[in-house]
């Protein structure tokens, strides 16, 4: 939500790219699908429903057969229709469970952890570096960062009380629109086929 929100104010100008990583050891039981329709379909959803914008895509990549009989690892990318790029990693092969939004803008960027909530604003200050040694290590404009802890619910806790809210307040707002869910069910459709 606050991902959207920072996108809608244009605090930083113009978005150029929005990616996630959502990465972690196998399940451990035969999950009867790949790690993109299991796990994948939550990033590409929620990289739509922050940008407002269909998932264009040119690339994708799988690494299939580790450890189930379906694709273990993929990498898919593409382009928004404002122009922004997109890409988004998910596997069943790392060691380390890892979930990540990252947003770059024109005038700075946004990380967030989805596992410990912690968010870091990056704002570019406009100022040149002049020393340099310090335009080598740092490159030639200025930033600061700011982190934040964002108290972390449990994501389908968290899923089922929106969900609930929006049947009973009848706002549904704050969800994606089935019909952007079911774009993104057949964009991985059409990336497995193809």
């Amino acid at each position: 939500i606050e991902a959207k929100r920072l996108l809608q104010s244009k605090e930083f100008g113009k978005l150029l790219k929005v990616s996630t990583r959502r990465i972690g050891p196998p399940p451990g039981r035969d999950m009867g699908v790949g790690v993109l329709l299991d796990l994948g379909i939550h990033d590409l959803d929620l990289m739509q429903w922050i940008t407002g914008e269909k998932l264009i895509t040119t690339q994708s990549d799988f690494i299939t057969g580790v450890v189930s009989p379906y694709d273990d690892l993929a990498l898919v990318s593409g382009r928004l229709p404002s122009g922004a790029l997109w890409h988004s990693e998910v596997s069943w092969l790392s060691p380390t469970k890892k979930r990540g939004l990252d947003l770059l803008f024109v005038s700075g960027a946004v990380s967030l952890d989805l596992l410990t909530g912690e968010v870091v604003i990056i704002r570019q200050s406009g100022e040149e570096h002049h020393w340099d040694v310090i335009r080598e290590l740092r490159g030639s404009i200025s930033s600061t960062s700011t982190v934040y802890g964002i108290k972390t619910l449990e994501p389908l806790l968290s899923m089922h009380e929106t969900l609930v809210a929006a049947i009973s307040s009848g706002d549904w707002s704050t969800l994606p629109r089935l019909e952007d869910s079911l774009e993104v069910l057949d964009l991985i459709e059409t990336l497995y086929s193809g």
